[in-house]
């Protein structure tokens, strides 16, 4: 077993036009079920100011034709970010994956408390899809992006936004529909 060519194996899968080596990880057919209960003495290893509730949850089924794993953390802390009720999904067959992540009561330096995200992206073919929906229910603030990203050989990188929403202090902003590219550290606006 490669874990490495596991990995590659699917970048060439989604991401064709990164041309990487071609790898072969064989068979792949495992699951993983892990419930957190002690995660204070390995948190030093990550990071001093890195801590998850310890009732968190790492399921997932591996396989070649299709892949799925779901995480469930009640709590997360990293520095001077909290999240409460997190859950990460992602699923993955020959032709796409996709991912989603929801979590409730983002609070960022103690200050901004979001208290709904929601993130979803789809990827198949050079082509990674995505939604952001920020919402503070009982605040001013909201959010909801949609867009996708185009992954060409050469390392080219075309980002197209579509019409989204934004409200902030209570005040609606409308983004357009806009289209920008990168390319050998250049950005290219449309």
């Amino acid at each position: 077993y490669k874990l490495g060519s596991y990995f590659r194996g699917m970048a060439n899968r989604y991401l064709p036009s990164l041309g990487l080596p071609p790898s072969d990880p064989g068979e792949q057919d495992f699951k993983l079920d892990l419930r957190i209960r002690n995660f204070a003495p390995v948190a030093g290893f990550i990071s001093p100011s890195f801590s998850i509730a310890d009732s968190s949850l790492f399921s997932g089924h591996f396989s070649s034709p299709l892949t799925s794993f779901q995480i469930r953390i009640p709590s997360l802390t990293l520095g001077p970010v909290r999240a409460e009720d997190i859950r990460i999904g992602q699923q993955a067959d020959q032709a796409q994956l996709a991912a989603n992540m929801e979590m409730r009561d983002l609070l960022l330096y103690g200050k901004y408390n979001i208290h709904h995200l929601e993130a979803s992206q789809l990827l198949e073919q050079d082509k990674l899809s995505y939604q952001i929906q920020l919402a503070d229910t009982v605040g001013p603030h909201q959010a909801n992006l949609l867009g996708h990203l185009l992954f060409h050989p050469g390392q080219r990188i075309s980002i197209h936004s579509d019409p989204s929403g934004i409200l902030l202090n209570g005040e609606q902003w409308l983004i357009a529909e806009s289209n920008a590219s990168f390319y050998k550290n250049r950005t290219h606006l449309e």
